[in-house]
């Protein structure tokens, strides 16, 4: 079974999150938290025990931002290689920048609507986790 860490501040959006994620990808454990902090304090100080397949985790959270908590994962051996997508409300260019600088392996803009939560986690499974997507050499 894929596990998917889903770190994001406001409940209402890690609940269309999670309920998205479990309509496109299945099987699926999705492990919710609260902040940053919370992220890094399982994956990073405890050690990753079940071993994620991505991180979706939102830009702005209390105490850690994403960016501040993508340098942390991105810069220790053991989480360095769990992909990573950044959800933000903002999308200024020079964060989005700083955040690939980082390591993030997407940086996408936050749903406002729930259809739209839908589309982002479809995204994710095809780009990240490659379950609809099959590679076929003659179309290159």
């Amino acid at each position: 079974m894929k596990t998917i860490y889903l770190a994001d501040d406001d409940e209402d959006d890690r609940m269309l999150i999670r309920a998205s994620v479990e309509q496109v990808i299945s099987p699926v454990r999705i492990v919710e938290l609260e902040s940053g902090e919370e992220l890094v304090r399982l994956v990073v100080d405890q050690g990753v025990t079940d071993d994620p397949v991505m991180i979706i985790m939102d830009m702005n959270m209390p105490r850690l931002s994403g960016l501040e908590t993508l340098n942390i994962l991105k810069t220790n051996n053991a989480t360095c290689h769990i992909p990573v997508v950044i959800l933000s409300t903002i999308s200024n260019r020079s964060l989005v920048r700083d955040a690939y600088a980082r390591g993030v392996n997407a940086f996408l803009e936050k749903p406002v609507h729930e259809a739209d939560f839908l589309k982002l986690a479809q995204a994710v499974d095809t780009c990240f986790l490659n379950a609809s997507y099959t590679r076929d050499a003659k179309r290159f």
